[in-house]
């Protein structure tokens, strides 16, 4: 009962964090099409630092269990914690000069060990071939993850606005990429809870 219980916060910490991200993504896309942007961006900095605290949980939990694969872990924890630095400088008082150079690096950073984590989950599952519900869970992530590469590379170093804008916008579909595997998981666990009901009945 009790690592059901913990199996069950580790989804329910990644539809918190993802939720987190989306709105915090909405703020990083609307800032890049107003004059007044620096309140709107500070916003999204502070719902992405809730959303990656929240994320430490899952790869966590898998060191706690012993589950998964710990190089991968380890990369979602870095990931994290590179985003949790670079939008923590994001209110930085001189952000021209130092706290966007840290944001753009951190969020870049972030998103390049979030990518690495998704195409290591691909090679591992190409070698043990799991559930349906893995596989779609894996090409979300992988989804997600270049999403979030453009993202920082247009939104943090283009210097043609609309290719800002563009790069900004690619927050959105990353993060809502990531309701994809703990939405499977709770379809999965309520089959299973249904099944096990009709057992017993």
């Amino acid at each position: 009962m009790g690592a059901w219980c913990m199996a069950s916060s580790s989804v329910v910490a990644q539809l918190i964090g993802a939720t987190l991200f989306t709105l915090g993504s909405g703020c990083f896309a609307w800032q890049a099409f107003v004059d007044d942007w620096v309140d709107i961006f500070k916003t999204g900095c502070a719902l992405w630092i809730g959303g990656c605290v929240v994320y430490l949980w899952p790869p966590l939990y898998n060191q706690y269990n012993k589950k998964g694969v710990r190089i991968g872990d380890l990369l979602q924890l870095a990931g994290m914690v590179a985003w949790i630095v670079g939008s923590a400088y994001g209110f930085h008082d001189d952000l021209d000069r130092v706290g966007l150079p840290v944001v753009r690096g951190g969020f870049l950073a972030g998103s390049v060990c979030l990518l690495l984590d998704a195409l290591l989950q691909v090679l591992h599952a190409a070698r043990t071939p799991g559930a349906q519900n893995e596989m779609f869970s894996v090409a979300a992530d992988v989804l997600a993850g270049l999403f979030y590469m453009i993202a920082s590379v247009l939104g943090g170093f283009a210097t043609d606005i609309r290719l800002v804008r563009i790069g900004n916008l690619c927050w959105i579909p990353g993060s809502l990429l990531y309701f994809v595997r703990p939405c499977l998981a709770l379809f999965a666990g309520e089959r299973m809870s249904a099944a096990r009901a009709r057992r017993q009945g």
